[in-house]
């Protein structure tokens, strides 16, 4: 894994931006419904891609020694804090992902 990977999917989520931002034009977000969520998606796929591609950066270069298939944030993030609890780089990462199987969503959200 190599740093341009996550910059390229933050770059891809910006485009995605910036065409949602182009619908903004006045009357014409509810014009178009499936570019709007087309983009929405895109925006979605390629934020969340970056940080599963940051999470599997920082196992490698931190030397984490989680398996590839087991690398979430979460998991990083708490990897990192165990030996050093005020690590910066964990205190970022637990703001990028949730436990949802620790901590279940709320049936009534």
């Amino acid at each position: 894994m190599v740093p341009e990977s996550v910059t390229s999917k933050l770059i891809f989520a910006t485009v995605r931006l910036d065409g949602i931002r182009d619908l903004l034009v006045p009357g014409q977000l509810s014009a178009e419904p499936v570019l709007r969520q087309q983009l929405a998606q895109e925006f979605f796929f390629h934020t969340v891609g970056a940080t599963e591609y940051l999470g599997q950066l920082v196992n490698e270069r931190r030397a984490l020694g989680l398996a590839p298939d087991k690398v979430v944030v979460h998991r990083v993030a708490a990897s990192l804090a165990a030996p050093s609890p005020t690590d910066l780089l964990a205190k970022c990462l637990v703001g990028l992902s949730a436990n949802t199987i620790k901590n279940p969503l709320p049936v009534d959200p």
